[in-house]
């Protein structure tokens, strides 16, 4: 269901349309959601920052607010927000991207372990496309330095995850 959504605010909805009903919905939708319906929420999130890129101020606010869920209390809004980085790649721009990886960083130290193995999951998603990352710090030395954090973990699935990552 995300993804028709996902097309439908792409080739139906306005701008402003979505900015007054779609991305509201979305934001009181993502705190009440079953883990499910997060997940499908992630291509409709990445649907409504791409058609905000014409309306910087729409745009930051958004992104200002999808910065907020890497800080909640609750652990499922955290890995809700670990899974919709990888994917904003090329619609953030430099100083952006440069928010957004400390935040994705101080994750490998988070006290659940799903949300670690989220962002160790993550990591390996922005490396994988770290082209689309337009960045100015060493975006490798990012990685490399979380991954060995992460190696470390006492969860053998974020040890796995991140040793993958170090070369």
């Amino acid at each position: 269901m995300g993804r028709q959504i996902a097309q439908l605010i792409e080739y139906v909805f306005s701008i402003d349309e979505v900015a007054e009903t779609i991305a509201p919905i979305c934001l009181s939708f993502v705190h009440s959601a079953t883990a499910a319906q997060r997940d499908a929420l992630v291509p409709v999130f990445v649907a409504v920052f791409a058609k905000f890129k014409d309306n910087p101020e729409a745009f930051v606010a958004f992104f200002n607010y999808v910065m907020e869920l890497s800080i909640e209390s609750d652990f499922q809004l955290r890995q809700f927000y670990l899974r919709l980085v990888p994917l904003l790649g090329s619609l953030v721009n430099e100083e952006q991207t440069n928010t957004i990886l400390p935040s994705v960083g101080l994750r490998a130290w988070d006290k659940v372990s799903n949300v670690r193995i989220t962002a160790a999951q993550t990591l390996h998603a922005i490396q994988a496309n770290a082209e689309s990352f337009a960045c100015t710090n060493d975006l490798d030395a990012f990685v490399q330095k979380t991954a060995k954090v992460l190696a470390k973990d006492k969860h053998p699935e974020v040890r796995s995850i991140a040793l993958k990552l170090l070369h």
